[in-house]
């Protein structure tokens, strides 16, 4: 019966290790990239950062900008995201290699990006 408890509790341990390295490796995602960003907090990466109503998100980006340079990652809970301010470098991203960078990050107020006929370029994603 020890025995079965051992085994019990070493593989707990080894999926709770298995846990925390999946999620540590997921918040190193542009560290492991060596592209420049703020460090994500454990939970909720940049979020709380991005949502305080004493400084709006568009602040806070801005003097990320500021320090990082025009492009660099952020961490907007789970999802890691690319901020690019060059111009030059979105004009590259969103018209001459828009079919190697289609995929967007969707904004609510768009709609259905996949089958709205109006959906201008920069939120449009996929082949059309």
């Amino acid at each position: 019966m020890a025995h079965l408890w051992i085994t019990v509790l070493g593989a707990l341990i080894a999926i709770l290790y298995n846990i925390l390295r999946y999620i540590r490796n997921h918040r190193e995602y542009w560290k492991q990239r060596k592209v420049a960003g703020p460090e994500p907090s454990f939970w909720c990466g940049n979020l709380k950062e991005l949502v305080r109503p004493e400084y709006p998100a568009p602040l806070q980006l801005r003097d990320w900008t500021k320090q990082y340079g025009k492009v660099y990652g952020i961490q907007e809970g789970w999802e890691s995201v690319l901020v690019v301010s060059d111009v030059d470098v979105m004009q590259d991203l969103f018209v001459r290699k828009f079919e190697q960078f289609y995929g967007r990050k969707n904004f609510p107020f768009v709609g259905d990006v996949d089958k709205e006929k109006d959906v201008h370029v920069f939120s449009a994603r996929g082949l059309r």
